[in-house]
């Protein structure tokens, strides 16, 4: 062959390689741009949803097609915080999405900063700045929550009732928070993905609403407290803790305060779990669990300067802080953090107002609200989301910087957990939920590049000492505060409203225990409580640090001082498991629920002593005090009474 025809060889060699390649990088950047702007397999579904068309028992798959089995993280982990409304923590949101809102804009989010409700005398408040970071409790009860949607005649929610429902002084409703006073949250919300129609389960309180989180249900409870989920329940509706373990699923409990959530609502031991340090040591070592439930310390058992679940009126910059500590817990290790989602969410807006309108929702299809009616005689039903809650994606798989339009709630986290792990729908509110899908990106590899941005943000959150120290000194829950605010109420009708704290249920269907999330003191020994009980079949509840011991014997001693009110003395020992209870003075009484067995006392001088042996875990016991009016008069009621442990 001669030298210029071995050269047209090599030149067609080079141009068909040539050639090759170019073709190669076309059909490379087609792909690519065919993925860019691949129709999401959900979407072909959204209208069957929307309709309650899919049923309990159907797979992720089903009901959003096969980018539901495509989700490579392999630790999820739920924060649920409590009681406060997207309005009420993200008005000022707009500052990082500004962009005029749409249902395909990310960059744009429905907060309002103008807000206003008019009281029951026709004065309009508008949102204002919270005064300090703690406050009142607001009511957030079944029949209030549902006064502050305040359906029409369309079934629409006119969210024109939240300043009437928590009079007196309502307007406290109307606080907000700027990101002045939560900067970590804002960091969160502009740097990861959110969503501005994020809504509670349902129009009620915590307990039904984070049911919904476990069983996409209720199992047909609307009260806060209301009786605990039983084996009965189980059996009839699993939750989703119950049907990760039959799949093999591994499921982890964390808290920071004396149990978690799960722990006093289901009769079910093997959810007590174990602390939050526990957490950071699995964390570093690489070792969550496939589902990991994270509880902070609950107001029922702590004093509102150390609680941080943001309950009113515990300090919510102690929330914050406890939120980044569980951010910096699972960052710390990018091994465990690249293969990890957190989801950050409040169970309910806790009567704090929200402009958007609560939709309707899928009703979980079990017909066990209609066995009910609520104070007012009317049919309980759960086809109707409550108002908005903050949610909160973290992950190296979220969407940096963007907002989600997709309506959503509790049951929209646990469609994700039965999508990642294949598992069927428990209800139909979660068959039909939507997973949340959007403000995740799993075409890509997991993106830790801000992780140490993350860290730097965590580590720096820090606690307002002069607002921890005013909220410590000006205790709102000091029932002696609520004194005027009580007889305000009598004097103005109806003829018996409750006063700063939720409607207590009859105590016949009601766990003192789970009562004490409601209104609860906490004060060292050898001091005196106070307070007063607005209407005659009120009760209060006090909590109290007893030891911190293992193996704890405690004798506690309480002189009542006050006539016209009777007082019960329950102990509890981290767990529950109180072995023995004998009353050196005092009467012996049986109650419901998990404090099984206490001492009463009643009238001015009457001196109770209590004395319980109980095996704890490693965690304090606590004393639990439950006030009762002996006066069947519609009076206020002023007692005090002394403790020493």
């Amino acid at each position: 062959m001669s030298v210029s025809c071995r050269l047209c060889v090599v030149n067609r060699f080079f141009n068909a390689t040539f050639f090759f390649f170019a073709v190669s990088s076309s059909l490379s950047a087609w792909s690519a741009e065919r993925r860019e702007v691949h129709e999401p397999s959900w979407k072909t579904t959204d209208a069957r949803r929307a309709s309650c068309t899919y049923a309990k028992g159907s797979l992720a798959t089903a009901t959003l097609g096969t980018d539901a089995a495509r989700i490579p993280i392999k630790h999820v982990v739920v924060l649920m915080m409590e009681n406060r409304s997207f309005d009420h923590y993200f008005s000022g949101l707009k500052k990082y999405y500004p962009e005029p809102w749409s249902e395909q804009q990310p960059n744009s989010v429905d907060a309002k900063a103008d807000g206003y409700n008019l009281d029951s005398h026709g004065n309009k408040f508008f949102q204002k700045r919270a005064p300090h970071y703690c406050t009142v409790n607001t009511a957030h009860d079944w029949e209030s929550v549902h006064d502050q949607c305040n359906l029409d005649s369309a079934g629409k929610c006119l969210m024109d009732g939240f300043v009437k429902s928590s009079e007196p002084n309502g307007d406290r409703a109307m606080f907000m928070y700027t990101e002045e006073d939560i900067p970590f949250y804002y960091f969160l919300a502009n740097t990861f993905a959110t969503s501005d129609r994020y809504f509670s389960p349902l129009l009620g309180p915590t307990w039904p609403n984070r049911f919904f989180f476990y069983g996409a249900t209720s199992w047909g409870r609307h009260r806060t407290p209301d009786l605990p989920i039983g084996p009965v329940d189980i059996a009839r509706s699993p939750d989703i803790v119950v049907k990760m373990r039959l799949a093999r699923r591994s499921v982890k409990f964390y808290h920071d305060g004396i149990v978690p959530f799960a722990a006093s609502t289901f009769v079910d031991p093997t959810r007590i779990g174990r602390s939050i340090k526990h957490l950071e040591e699995d964390a570093r070592e690489n070792k969550l669990g496939d589902l990991s439930i994270v509880d902070p310390t609950f107001l029922l058992g702590k004093s509102i300067d150390k609680a941080n679940d943001e309950h009113p009126p515990s300090n919510m910059q102690e929330g914050s802080a406890f939120v980044a500590r569980v951010v910096k817990a699972l960052a710390a290790n990018e091994e465990t953090w690249k293969n990890t989602v957190l989801f950050i969410t409040w169970d309910e807006h806790g009567g704090f107002y929200d402009h958007v309108p609560a939709p309707k929702a899928c009703d979980p299809g079990d017909g066990l609200g209609a066995k009910t009616v609520d104070e007012r005689g009317t049919p309980v039903r759960f086809d109707h989301y409550g108002p908005r809650v903050p949610l909160l994606v973290v992950s190296p798989y979220a969407k940096r910087h963007y907002v989600s339009h997709h309506v959503a709630d509790h049951s929209s986290i646990t469609r994700f957990i039965e999508a990642k792990f294949n598992l069927t729908a428990m209800t139909k509110r979660d068959a039909n939920a939507f997973p949340l899908l959007d403000m995740f990106d799993f075409t890509r590899a997991p993106d830790t590049s801000d992780r140490q941005k993350l860290l730097s943000s965590a580590n720096s959150v820090t606690v307002d000492q002069t607002e921890s120290k005013w909220c410590k000194n000006n205790d709102p829950l000091d029932g002696s505060s609520n004194l005027a605010a009580c007889r305000a109420a009598l004097s103005s009708g109806p003829a018996c409203k409750e006063v700063d704290q939720e409607p207590n249920n009859s105590p016949a269907h009601a766990t003192p225990l789970a009562a004490v999330s409601c209104h609860s003191l906490f004060r060292d020994s050898g001091k005196t409580a106070k307070g007063s009980l607005p209407c005659a079949g009120d009760q209060d509840f006090f909590a109290v640090d007893a030891v911190d011991a293992k193996t704890c014997t405690v004798n506690p001693s309480t002189t009542i001082l006050s006539d016209d009110v009777e007082i019960c003395v329950f102990p509890i020992c981290n767990n529950g498991q109180v072995s023995s209870v004998t009353c050196e003075r005092g009467t012996k009484e049986e109650e419901l629920g998990i404090l099984d067995v206490g001492c009463c006392g009643t009238g001015k001088g009457k001196k109770i002593k209590l004395n319980y042996n109980c095996k704890g875990l490693d965690d304090s016991a606590r004393i639990y005090y439950r006030v009762k009016p002996t006066s069947t008069a519609n009076k206020c009621i002023d007692y005090s009474f002394k403790y020493e442990l």
